[in-house]
């Protein structure tokens, strides 16, 4: 049920933004995502309200219904026409899951908001657009800033906006005046510190039960805010004696709190469904404590053992040496034998390379082929001294440009000594 503040309504801009209807009690459809699941709630005469989620299709061209799937076989625009059709329905909320979906869906709500004015009905625009409890360090999927600009330029009249904190599993977490103070500072970055606006603050009923007086300030700033008390989709039902105990914490606010919770029919059975909740939420707060331990002691083992080799932190893995294979060092060689031809005068054909019987590559031989230089250079390599004796037997052009060996010397020992005369590079 939306509870109707006594602000709304009031002051000369009333006719630029929409209000609640006088009926403080609705029957809520929600997460309306389908086209099943609409016409089972337009076909439900006790339905007074529809809330559904939107996100962008696959190939983000188009708003669809959806709370987390990329596809369905209702878009936004074939929802609205739809709650525009049956009178019955007077509240219709969008709840916007990601940024995309609002670029793409607030031009549609825009289009439809006269007709919904025409017949005395609102729209609300909902995004979750500040962390909350259970949900301090999770990155924001709807730009709080973007989301107020462009449902304030788009759409006239304006609809009513529904700002809410995102919030997660946690067992001791629950709304802080950081929050507060968040939400407050958000409002006055944008100009909506009005007593004309209506602006919606949906609170977990889960963690409002623990701190209600952290959120009385807002009513205090905002004359034309409201609070709305929910329990998500698929949540158990909470008991009556925690509306209970919600509603008298929150009795000063008067009319302006508003409660959209599941309430078990049963005083057992709620009280059993409150003792889970309590539960399961004490456990993930174990679980994630356990997980940081063993993070813990997971990162001072790896320390203790040499890091498991993994890199520290702002540090990189040291490159793995090169293998050469032997066409690799053939290549190699061969580019610093033309060097060293180039350096004699000799031409880059006259390169050759040695090899041994099993194919491995012993050495780059360049040989003479100018008439001015009659020598063999030969790149040196350690494996390529026992191949001295074959280059011996390599041809010589005549006539040659050196001395002749003298009396008692050989051809292979003038050839050896110009091979030791050449040296790598």
């Amino acid at each position: 049920a939306f509870a109707r503040s006594p602000a709304m309504g009031a002051g000369a801009d009333a006719g630029l933004f929409m209000h609640p209807p006088t009926s403080t009690v609705q029957r809520w459809s929600h997460s309306t995502n389908t086209k099943a699941r609409l016409k089972r709630a337009l076909g439900d005469v006790d339905i007074t309200a529809i809330e559904a989620d939107i996100m962008a299709n696959r190939a983000g061209t188009k708003a669809i219904m959806s709370h987390h799937n990329r596809s369905s076989d209702l878009t936004l625009a074939a929802f609205l026409d739809a709650c525009l059709e049956c009178a019955r329905v007077v509240h219709v909320k969008l709840d916007f899951k990601e940024m995309s979906a609002v670029r793409l869906g607030m031009p549609i709500v825009a289009a439809h908001l006269d007709d919904f004015a025409r017949s005395g009905r609102c729209v609300y625009v909902n995004a979750d657009v500040l962390p909350g409890p259970g949900c301090r360090s999770s990155p924001m999927r709807v730009d709080a800033d973007e989301f107020i600009r462009l449902a304030h330029e788009l759409c006239t009249p304006r609809p009513i906006l529904s700002l809410g904190w995102r919030t997660g599993f946690s067992g001791r977490d629950t709304y802080s005046e950081h929050d507060v103070s968040s939400m407050v500072e958000l409002l006055r970055r944008n100009g909506l510190l009005q007593p004309s606006l209506n602006i919606a603050f949906p609170v977990a009923a889960r963690f409002v039960v623990r701190d209600v007086q952290a959120l009385l300030p807002l009513l205090d700033l905002i004359p034309g805010a409201q609070l709305l008390v929910w329990t998500g989709t698929g949540e158990p039902a909470i008991s009556r004696l925690r509306v209970r105990s919600i509603q008298k914490q929150l009795a000063a606010a008067g009319d302006r709190v508003a409660y959209d919770v599941a309430v078990a029919t049963g005083r057992a059975w709620g009280l059993a469904n409150d003792i889970a909740i309590d539960l399961f939420l004490s456990l993930n707060d174990v679980w994630r404590v356990c997980g940081r331990v063993i993070r813990v002691l997971w990162l001072v083992l790896a320390h203790l053992c040499g890091g498991f080799g993994r890199p520290k932190r702002g540090e990189q893995f040291e490159p793995l040496p090169t293998i050469e294979s032997a066409s690799d060092v053939l290549t190699r060689r061969r580019h610093r034998a033309d060097s060293v031809a180039l350096e004699l005068g000799l031409p880059h054909e006259s390169c050759s390379a040695s090899r041994d019987d099993g194919g491995a590559c012993l050495g780059v031989v360049a040989l003479a082929a100018t008439p001015e230089v009659d020598t063999v250079a030969v790149l040196a390599s350690p494996r390529l001294t026992a191949a001295r004796a074959s280059v011996s037997a390599i041809p010589i052009p005549s006539p040659p440009l050196a001395a002749s060996p003298g009396a008692g010397q050989s051809p292979g020992s003038a050839d050896s000594a110009s091979c030791d005369a050449v040296h790598e590079p």
